[in-house]
């Protein structure tokens, strides 16, 4: 009787590896979608000036945030709240981030701490959205939900998923 050769463990290794690589790709096709806004088409589409010397920050803050939710604008939180989302991200509203490269973090800070404002001496800590009056100085006259988050905003805000926040849709423009 003839033995029957079995395939080395190395060839079906390489084997499972490139079928593997195979689906992702064909799946990242199928259903994929990049919802990462460009820097390009931020500062494109922006009414608000953002200075070459923090966009690399800008376009950080995009990839790493932009990737889980859409992009929230530094405007929205105080300054202390971004400043803890940065130094502590294994506490990420309930989510823990994945580590990222200090100097990025530094960007991000540079970014976001010009952009955003800073609390009052004697305000208490925000942590949410709808907390923030920051957050609501920017929405007179709009009668909000109760409950508030990154994915609310394009309820009104068609085009917040490519950080654009003055485009604004209301029920009665569809």
């Amino acid at each position: 009787m003839k033995k029957q050769k079995k395939p080395s463990a190395f060839f079906l290794f390489i084997a499972i590896i490139v079928l593997t690589l195979g689906l992702g790709w064909g799946i990242e096709k199928a259903f994929g979608q990049n919802l990462t806004p460009t820097l390009d088409s931020v500062l494109e589409n922006t009414m608000d000036p953002v200075p070459e010397r923090y966009q690399t920050g800008l376009s950080l803050y995009l990839e790493n945030c932009s990737t889980c939710h859409i992009p929230i604008p530094p405007q929205v939180l105080p300054t202390q709240t971004w400043q803890r989302i940065l130094e502590k991200p294994q506490s990420h509203y309930g989510s823990s981030l994945p580590p990222m490269i200090s100097s990025f973090q530094m960007m991000m800070w540079d970014y976001l701490r010009t952009f955003s404002r800073p609390s009052l001496i004697d305000e208490s800590s925000v942590f949410y959205i709808q907390d923030s009056r920051y957050f609501k100085a920017l929405h007179p006259q709009v009668e909000l939900p109760l409950s508030i988050s990154s994915q609310t905003c394009l309820t009104c805000h068609s085009q917040a998923r490519n950080f654009n926040y003055h485009t604004i849709e209301t029920a009665n423009d569809s």
